[in-house]
């Protein structure tokens, strides 16, 4: 792999998380903008809750690529030797295992409310 392969897939990785939240923002506020209009109809139930995890799995496959990105351009920098690749490579994955753990939490947190009977349109 050469060199500026690398490097782009470090910065890449570095860069995934926050391309993740942006993207997670601008397709939520979309959502919200063309569903939340007065004496529009809701839809399709079913069609309404496809486009929503949609929209929260996007997000979820682009920070699970910037990770992957960054430990290919990881081991690629060390099996060749190449320096300044580890820092934005690093960066990438902590930050990629980081939001990647939050997501993991929230859904169970959420999974263990559902159970539970604690939304307050379920009571």
């Amino acid at each position: 792999m050469k060199n500026e392969t690398c490097s782009t897939l470090a910065k890449a990785s570095a860069l995934a998380p926050l391309i993740a939240l942006a993207f997670g923002c601008i397709l939520n506020f979309g959502f919200l903008a063309t569903h939340s209009q007065p004496g529009q109809s809701e839809g399709n139930p079913d069609d309404i809750r496809l486009l929503k995890f949609m929209i929260g799995l996007i997000p979820i496959l682009i920070v699970i690529a910037g990770t992957a990105s960054g430990v290919v351009a990881l081991i690629s920098a060390h099996r060749r030797g190449q320096k300044g690749i580890a820092l934005p490579a690093g960066v990438g994955i902590v930050l990629g295992l980081l939001f990647l753990a939050f997501v993991a939490f929230v859904f169970l947190l959420v999974f263990q409310m559902a159970r539970d009977g604690r939304f307050p349109a379920q009571q």
